[in-house]
């Protein structure tokens, strides 16, 4: 991947059940939730296209699947670890799903 070219990012947070997305399009941000599953994956990848960096945190086992199935599309994915997520929105206060994903 060029260094000098950047992709748009799509921030998620993992849960058991539901995806939470942020990502930017149209001059706006937009916010989705699709389920877990190989059914909101592609319907995560038909909202923000695949040509994204996806950035997500290491949710126990939740976010594997995820970062698998993206990888395997050829997407660009990184796994962050949630202690210094959630430290960092801490220090600009707020705690949300939406919020985690928007900071992602």
């Amino acid at each position: 991947m060029d260094p000098q070219v950047s992709l748009p990012v799509v921030g998620i947070d993992v849960s058991r059940a539901s995806l939470v997305l942020c990502y930017q399009g149209e001059r706006r941000v937009h916010h989705l939730e699709v389920s877990s599953t190989k059914a909101g994956f592609e319907q995560l990848l038909q909202a923000s296209g695949a040509n994204c960096l996806f950035v997500t945190k290491a949710t126990g086992a939740y976010y594997l699947l995820l970062a698998y199935s993206l990888h395997a599309q050829s997407a660009q994915v990184v796994v962050l670890n949630p202690l210094v997520i959630k430290r960092f929105i801490q220090m600009h206060l707020g705690k949300s799903n939406c919020k985690d994903a928007q900071w992602l």
